[in-house]
């Protein structure tokens, strides 16, 4: 039995990124998108969160966990439309609670009813609550 003191001592910014060396091949997708997601949220690192994330669904593109780690990297890095889609997208592998709470926390918006024209130009909200009060959206 080794005593405490004999141990190595490892930096463990170094053991970090020993970690992330060899992380590609040999962390298992389940720890892959929590690794991307804490990466981004703890180091700030959000590319590095988004491929790590991105990997865990080439990985495994069944797990609706993943979509939902990379859809919060996506919002830490303030691109809202694409994390409600990567949400959405999720979703279609299985009931998630994260997932739905996420998509109701971000809101649901129609298409304008005349894209042309700017959402809040008034023929658009006008037009979009008279079209929802007749049940047409």
């Amino acid at each position: 039995m080794s005593h405490p003191d004999c141990a190595p001592q490892i930096n463990s910014l170094e053991s970090s990124n020993l970690f992330h060396y060899s992380v590609p091949r040999i962390v298992p997708a389940e720890s892959l998108s929590v690794l991307g997601l804490s990466t981004a949220r703890d180091k700030g690192d959000l590319l590095q969160g988004i491929a790590l994330c991105r990997e865990a669904i080439r990985r495994a593109p069944e797990d609706p966990l993943h979509y939902f780690h990379l859809g919060k990297v996506y919002l830490l890095a303030r691109k809202k439309h694409l994390a409600l889609h990567t949400f959405r997208k999720g979703l279609k592998f299985g009931d998630h609670r994260g997932l739905v709470r996420e998509i109701q926390r971000l809101g649901f918006r129609h298409p304008p009813v005349f894209p042309v024209l700017g959402r809040k130009h008034p023929l658009n909200r006008w037009a979009g609550i008279l079209f929802s009060y007749l049940g047409w959206r």
